[in-house]
C-alpha cells in the first residue's frame, strides 16, 4: 500500500515515514527538502513540494500517475508565543496557509485525482486547551479540524480524521522554550514541565492509531490516547 505523508523531512514525519515504511508500506513524501536519511530506501519517494506557495506546485500530474491509499497530513507551523493583536498580518496568512489551505489543496487533488480511501491530518490539543500567546497557531488548528469535518460529510466513500498528538520533543518546542517570556506567558512553564515525548515512539503510537480510527465515525477529532 502506498501512503502519502507531508513533512518528511524531520520531526514526526520523519518518524512516521521510517514506522510506515517499516511495515512494507512505500511513502510518497511530500516537503520542501530531502532527508538523505531515505536516500538507499526503495520504499520513499520524494516530491518536492512548497507549502508557502502553492500555486508553484505541479501535483495533478503526479497525482495521476501515483495510486496512494493512505494521506498524513502532518506538515506545519507554529509562531513565537506572542499576543493575536500583535501578529502581523502577513505572519498569520503564512500560518494559514501552511497548516490549512496547502491541505485544502492537497485533499483537492486526491479526492479529484486518486482513490484515497483514509486521510488524516495531524492537529494539537490545544484546540481544547487555549493558553495565551498562542493565537495564530490556535485558529489555524480549529479551521483545519473543521476542514476535515467539513470534507467527512461531503465525501463519504473516504474515512476523514483528525489526530492530537501528545506533546513530543521538537526542535520547535525546543524553540518555544528558550525563547518564551514565561512571566508574559506562563503555559511555557506547564511546556517546560512536562516529560516531553519521544519522537520515535509517538511514530509508533500514531500508525496504530491510524490503523484503529478507522472504526471511528468519519470526520472525528480526537486525541491519540482515546484510541490507542
Amino acid at each position: 500500500m502506498n501512503v502519502l505523508i507531508t513533512g518528511t523531512n524531520s520531526g514526526i514525519g520523519f518518524y512516521l515515514a521510517k514506522e510506515f515504511i517499516k511495515n512494507n508500506f512505500t511513502v510518497i513524501a511530500l516537503d520542501r527538502t530531502y532527508n538523505n536519511f531515505f536516500k538507499k530506501e526503495k520504499n520513499y519517494n520524494f516530491i518536492s513540494f512548497n507549502l508557502e506557495k502553492l500555486e508553484e506546485n505541479n501535483l495533478e500530474q503526479i497525482f495521476l500517475k501515483i495510486p496512494i491509499d493512505i494521506a498524513i497530513l502532518n506538515a506545519g507551523i507554529a509562531h513565537p508565543l506572542q499576543l493575536l493583536s500583535t501578529i502581523k498580518q502577513s505572519n498569520l496568512n503564512n500560518i494559514f496557509n501552511i497548516n490549512v489551505w496547502a491541505n485544502k489543496t492537497i485533499i483537492d487533488l486526491l479526492i479529484d485525482k486518486t482513490s484515497v480511501k483514509q486521510i488524516i491530518a495531524i492537529s494539537s490539543g490545544i484546540v481544547d486547551n487555549y493558553s495565551k500567546g498562542w493565537g495564530g497557531y490556535y485558529l489555524s488548528k480549529i479551521l483545519l479540524n473543521e476542514l476535515i469535518s467539513i470534507y467527512a460529510i461531503e465525501h463519504q466513500s473516504i474515512h476523514f480524521s483528525s489526530i492530537y498528538p501528545h506533546i513530543i520533543k521538537t526542535k520547535m518546542t525546543n524553540m518555544l522554550i528558550k525563547t518564551t517570556n514565561k512571566d508574559i506567558f506562563p503555559s511555557i512553564l506547564y511546556l517546560k514541565s512536562q516529560r516531553l515525548g519521544n519522537l520515535d515512539k509517538e511514530a509508533k503510537l500514531i500508525y496504530t492509531a491510524i490503523k484503529n480510527i478507522k472504526n471511528k465515525k468519519s470526520g472525528i477529532n480526537i486525541h491519540l490516547d482515546e484510541i490507542i
